[in-house]
Parts: structure tokens; C-alpha cells; sequence
């Protein structure tokens, strides 16, 4: 639960990181709905600008590429563990997600971009330097030319080891 809303989100734990297992929909100056619209602020979340950074709940951050690559690690580059089962324009064969649960909900580029082919959330590089980690269904890649652009948010945390 996000203690500064009061909106319950799902989590999954890789390894010893939580993650949101959907993206974060915490309102705040300067994010939007894609195309304005509220229902895709419901169904995926809410698109930041470069204050991400503030986004994420108390206790919760911003992935770091090392989070993603833990990730990778326990899935592989193989979308079809994490992506969604519905809302892609193309019909992949194998869709096994397992609960991180990766929605095709585009992104702002000078203009609402790529719904139902791509998403994509801001993340940290090893420097710290903010960037965007993108996804098509099949890969990931990434994007450090993010002046102006508006991506989603998951959050991380680390779990105690018990």
C-alpha cells in the first residue's frame, strides 16, 4: 500500500528484490493518463517526466540497471515470462507470465507513442544518470535520449534476507 495515497499495488519478489508488479499510479505535477484518458491510467499506470525520481513510494526506488539485470537473470531476455497476456497488437505464441505483468501501454514522445507494441519506464544507470529501459515483446533495450520524454514507473525494494 502506498502510504502517501492509500493505493494498493501488486508486488513479485525476484531474488531478494520486490518489485511492482504494475505500474505505479501516484499522482503527481507533471505526469499524465496516455492520450489523456483516465481508463489507461486505471489499467497501466500513469507516464512521468524526468521527476520520476519522486514517484516511487516511502522505502521503494527506481530500478537500477543492476535490479533489471537480477531480473534478466532469473528469466532471461525472454519476454514471455514477463509480458502481459492481452493488449499486444502482435499474437505472440507463448505468453507465461509469471506476474510482473508487462502491458504494451506506449509512452510520450512529442506525441502518445507505441500502445499495444512497446512500453518503457525510467531506471538508473551504474552512474546514476537516469534513462529509459524499453520493451517490445521480445526485448529490451534501453534510451538515455529522454529530454521531454514521459515513460512509466516500477518500483524496487530490497527484501530482508531471512
Amino acid at each position: 500500500k502506498d502510504p502517501l495515497t492509500g493505493v494498493h499495488f501488486k508486488t513479485i519478489t525476484i531474488d531478494s528484490m520486490e518489485w511492482s508488479a504494475e505500474n505505479i499510479y501516484r499522482s503527481m505535477q507533471g505526469e499524465e493518463c496516455y492520450e489523456n484518458k483516465k481508463m489507461h491510467c486505471e489499467n497501466h499506470g500513469r507516464l512521468y517526466g524526468e521527476n520520476a525520481r519522486e514517484a516511487c513510494p516511502a522505502d521503494w526506488r527506481l530500478p537500477r540497471r543492476s535490479d533489471w539485470v537480477t531480473l534478466f537473470g532469473w528469466f532471461g531476455l525472454n519476454g514471455s515470462f514477463l509480458r502481459s497476456k492481452s493488449d499486444w497488437l502482435r499474437d505472440f505464441r507463448e505468453n507465461n507470465d509469471v506476474g510482473f505483468t508487462i502491458y504494451p501501454a506506449g509512452y510520450l514522445d512529442n506525441g502518445y507513442k507505441g500502445f499495444g507494441k512497446v512500453t518503457g519506464w525510467w531506471s538508473y544507470d551504474d552512474e546514476n544518470r537516469l534513462y529509459a529501459i524499453l520493451f517490445d515483446g521480445e526485448k529490451f533495450s534501453h534510451d538515455y535520449a529522454i529530454e521531454k520524454k514521459k515513460f512509466y514507473i516500477r518500483c524496487v525494494r530490497k527484501r530482508p534476507v531471512n
